[in-house]
This record gives C-alpha cells, sequence and structure tokens, in this order.
C-alpha cells in the first residue's frame, strides 16, 4: 500500500514499482513529548521569521506613510568666517649711511563672520486621500499577515500532533504485530511437534 501511494505522489508509470534500496528498521522512540516537540517546531522557524519580517516592514510602512500626513517644521542654520589681507602702501626705511636701506610694506587684516537661521513649515493639506489609503492598506495587509501568522501556527501544530499521535500508533501496531507474529510461530511449532509424534494431521500443519 505505502509503495503504491509513493508511485502515485511521484506519479510514475504503472510498470514502475518503487523499492526501498536500503532495509527498512524501525527509528528510535522520540524522546520529546507533544507540548517540546511544538515548541522545538516553532522555535527558529523560516516560515514563521519570513511571515513575521514581512509584518513588521509593513508595519514600519505603514507608520511611515501615515507620518506623510504631519505637519513638518524644520529649522536650519548655518555659519562661516572670512578672512583678507591688504597691503596700505610702499614706505622706505633709510639708516645713516647710504649703503643699506630696507622697504616695509604694511599689511591691514579684515575677518568676518556670517551666520544664517531658517525655520521651515511643511503640512500637506489635500492630496485627494491618496496618502491616508495608502497607509489604510498598509496597516490592513499587516493585520491579514498577522492572521496569516496565526493560521501557520495553527497549521504546524496540527501537523505536528497528527504526526505525534500517529507516531505512537504506529509503535503500538508494530508491538502488537511483532506479538501476533510470535504467538503464531509458538502456533506452528506446537502443531508441528503433535504432527511429527503422530498426535496431529497434516491439514492443521498446513493451515497454522
Amino acid at each position: 500500500m505505502a509503495c503504491f501511494q509513493l508511485a502515485v505522489l511521484l506519479n510514475l508509470p504503472p510498470q514502475v514499482t518503487p523499492n526501498a534500496s536500503d532495509p527498512i528498521v524501525v527509528q528510535p522512540l522520540w524522546q520529546l513529548d507533544l507540548e517540546a516537540s511544538l515548541l522545538a517546531a516553532y522555535r527558529s522557524n523560516p516560515e514563521l521569521e519570513a511571515i513575521l519580517a514581512t509584518r513588521t516592514a509593513l508595519a514600519h510602512q505603514s507608520q511611515a506613510t501615515a507620518a506623510g500626513l504631519l505637519p513638518k517644521l524644520s529649522l536650519l542654520a548655518s555659519g562661516g568666517s572670512s578672512s583678507s589681507q591688504t597691503s596700505l602702501g610702499n614706505f622706505d626705511l633709510g639708516c645713516c649711511c647710504c649703503c643699506c636701506g630696507s622697504t616695509a610694506l604694511p599689511l591691514s587684516t579684515t575677518s568676518g563672520w556670517d551666520w544664517s537661521v531658517g525655520l521651515t513649515f511643511t503640512w500637506l493639506l489635500f492630496d485627494a486621500s491618496t496618502t491616508a489609503g495608502q497607509a489604510r492598506a498598509l496597516t490592513k495587509q499587516a493585520a491579514a499577515t498577522a492572521q496569516q501568522y496565526a493560521a501557520t501556527c495553527n497549521d504546524i501544530r496540527l501537523r505536528i500532533e497528527r504526526a505525534f499521535f500517529n507516531h505512537e500508533a504506529s509503535l503500538a501496531k508494530l508491538s502488537s504485530a511483532r506479538r501476533g507474529v510470535a504467538a503464531a510461530l509458538k502456533a506452528f511449532r506446537d502443531v508441528r511437534l503433535r504432527y511429527l509424534t503422530g498426535l496431529d494431521s497434516e491439514l492443521n500443519v498446513s493451515n497454522t
């Protein structure tokens, strides 16, 4: 039955029958209880993390869009300095000796400071409710993402619970089948011994 289901899942042609390449062995018993299994499934789940990231991005985008409707007050300030040097003229400085002389160029230095301060006020008065509509749309998308997150958590919980209880049921069926096989082998040995001693018929041996 499992091979048939696998062939249907893989869409194999009728003449192809899938078989296990490795021997089938019983997996070790699951060590976690149901609650711990659920917590492990939720922890660092990439599917849930992607939904949370999308929700956070939509919420921030909605807030940024809605902020465009609020008035804005900006303060601007700037400052600078300037400096210049100017020559005042030529002067000859002589001494008592005719062989020496020098020329001095007196300089005038001018410095100045400039400051400017500005205040701007911006307020979007009318845009045909475009910005408000975009903000509402983003808020609804964030709410829908929150619902998607809850639905995904419920889906993960259902899958974990189904796998957990199916695992326990499969182990119970396996244990019951092992007991049935052991009982059948014991019954076969008993009826075979009775047949060898002449206490039972070959028909009973065959049926057993």
